[in-house]
């Protein structure tokens, strides 16, 4: 039952993502191009995911640890399954679907999702530090 509340708290995860893409496509990406829009992007996207986590740690009175890795767990796989779904429905290849996971490339998608891993469990301690509280 509690996975249900972690996977229902990452329904606004997507809702962020869509808001930080289309300000990068309209705002960021015709003024610097693709990857640094696409880079730029990333880190606005971390910075988005970080602060509906805090707020939602505060909502939530925090996380405790074994909730906060928990929940990572499944902010993951629902970002990665959102993501591939997607793909399949829009009928990309997957070459498409795989291009924003190459590092080398300076994709940093990758990142992205290790950052959704671990936000609940930085921002569940942020969330508790006196110096953090509003």
């Amino acid at each position: 039952m509690i996975y249900l509340k972690y996977l229902l708290a990452a329904l606004p995860l997507p809702v962020l993502a869509i808001l930080n893409g289309t300000i990068r496509q309209l705002l960021v990406q015709p003024k610097l191009g693709e990857l640094p829009a696409h880079q730029i992007s990333c880190v606005t996207g971390c910075l988005f995911f970080a602060a509906y986590t805090y707020l939602l740690a505060k909502y939530w009175k925090g996380f405790p640890f074994d909730g906060a890795w928990k929940m990572g767990l499944v902010w993951l796989l629902f970002a990665v399954t959102f993501e591939f779904g997607m793909g399949i429905v829009l009928k990309y290849p997957l070459s498409k679907m795989l291009h924003d996971y190459n590092l080398l490339a300076g994709r940093l998608w990758v990142v992205v999702l290790i950052w959704t891993f671990f936000t609940p469990i930085v921002m569940g301690k942020a969330a508790d530090r006196p110096m953090f509280r509003l």
